[in-house]
């Protein structure tokens, strides 16, 4: 469901796998125009699994379709915390310079198990295999390798299971 670009935008995919052992579900989703980063939302008690699984179709799908487990509340802590401001105002005595903000905040890897995307093969083997996570919410973000590519016409189909310990 568009839109989805962002952690504040992600689709809650309400998988509860503490009723099941295994809780799974499939979506359709499209890489809309280039540059597109497509968010899914799952609540992880401390220790579930994420697996990601993507499948062919025969509806254009991209062809470099890769995924990156998020922590949101990691790059939040990591990302967001403000140092001096430095501006040199009246009454301003704090003289330190405004830090640059940790790597892991532009690759989205802060507090991330998977320091990097990783990048569907074209099988039906899982991109992302029983992938252990703390407890919160985690994002799925989904884009395509090349992000000059979109405009529309790039599908991909995953399939989402939650397994719980």
């Amino acid at each position: 469901v568009e839109p989805n670009n962002s952690v504040a935008e992600a689709q809650v995919l309400g998988l509860d796998p503490g009723t099941t052992a295994v809780e799974s579900v499939s979506l359709w989703g499209r890489i809309g125009m280039p540059g597109d980063r497509d968010h899914y939302a799952v609540v992880a008690e401390e220790g579930d699994g994420i697996s990601v699984i993507f499948a062919r179709t025969e509806h254009g799908e991209t062809t470099g379709v890769q995924v990156q487990l998020v922590n949101p509340a990691a790059i939040e802590a990591e990302c967001n915390t403000i140092a001096g401001d430095d501006d040199d105002s009246a009454g301003d005595d704090d003289d330190s310079a405004a830090e640059e903000p940790p790597a892991c905040c532009a690759a989205l890897s802060c507090g991330s198990p998977l320091a990097s995307p990783l990048v569907w093969d074209g099988s039906e083997d899982p991109v992302i295999s029983n992938q252990a996570l703390s407890a919160g919410i985690w994002n799925l973000v989904v884009s395509d390798t090349d992000s000059s590519v979109g405009h529309g016409g790039r599908f991909y189909e995953m399939r989402v299971q939650q397994a719980s310990p």
